[in-house]
């Protein structure tokens, strides 16, 4: 399957089928892209390593609710909004 991040001007392949995880990162992706974050500026706002960040961007790794409450407020955007991503 193919998606896009809103507002990420991409197609990105799906590499783990439709999972949450991946739809979610493609959300928190589109909000960097929305907001000029980079993921070392977002690394830093939340205090992880670019890797840390990145394995979670790409839907190898889970957000786990922590990191999604760091990164809702680093990007200054509700959980709900990160979580919008059509199902």
């Amino acid at each position: 399957p193919m998606a896009t991040g809103a507002g990420a001007g991409e197609i990105t392949r799906n590499p783990h089928g439709s999972s949450f995880r991946w739809r979610v990162a493609v959300e928190v992706r589109a909000w960097l892209t929305r907001r000029g974050f980079t993921v070392d500026q977002l690394a830093r706002e939340i205090g992880v390593s670019h890797a840390y960040v990145s394995r979670r961007l790409q839907g190898d790794t889970p957000i786990d609710t922590d990191d999604l409450e760091r990164i809702a407020a680093a990007l200054d955007v509700s959980i709900a909004e990160l979580l919008a991503y059509p199902l």
